[in-house]
């Protein structure tokens, strides 16, 4: 049995860009939020942690 509502992140770093996909109740994924620039990641994964995604590309 396929996890309906199960989330991949896609991390492009020559574009900059976190992108989530979502597991619908047909078992394939479709592409949900990007994340890029001065957007903030939340998750409920883990409560409180958010993920500034000026610093995931940060260049250093």
């Amino acid at each position: 049995m396929k996890e309906q509502g199960l989330k991949k992140w896609v991390v492009d770093p020559v574009n900059k860009t976190l992108t989530v996909f979502i597991r619908g109740t047909d078992g394939k994924y479709a592409r949900g939020v990007v994340y890029a620039g001065e957007d903030v990641l939340k998750t409920s994964l883990f409560e409180g942690l958010e993920i500034k995604m000026e610093e995931v590309f940060e260049e250093r």
